[in-house]
């Protein structure tokens, strides 16, 4: 009886060594797009409030000599 109970932790302990280290690097991962959406979103925000405080004459000349046709 002791053998099976043995053995079952044994095999449990081994799945652990496994399995905890791959959890670990998810919770990694998910932090690491956490951060990378954030720096994102703030950017976003930044261009839309430039683009808020310029004249319409400004954005369609910006717009034009960007994409337009040479």
């Amino acid at each position: 009886m002791l053998s099976i109970i043995g053995s079952l932790l044994s095999v449990v302990g081994k799945l652990a060594g496994f399995l905890l280290p791959y959890f670990a690097g998810k919770k990694a991962a998910r932090a690491d797009y956490a951060e990378e959406s954030l720096k994102k979103s703030q950017e976003k925000n930044e261009v839309r409030m430039d683009v808020n405080r310029m004249s319409d004459s400004d954005i369609t000349k910006r717009l034009l000599d960007k994409w337009s046709r040479d």
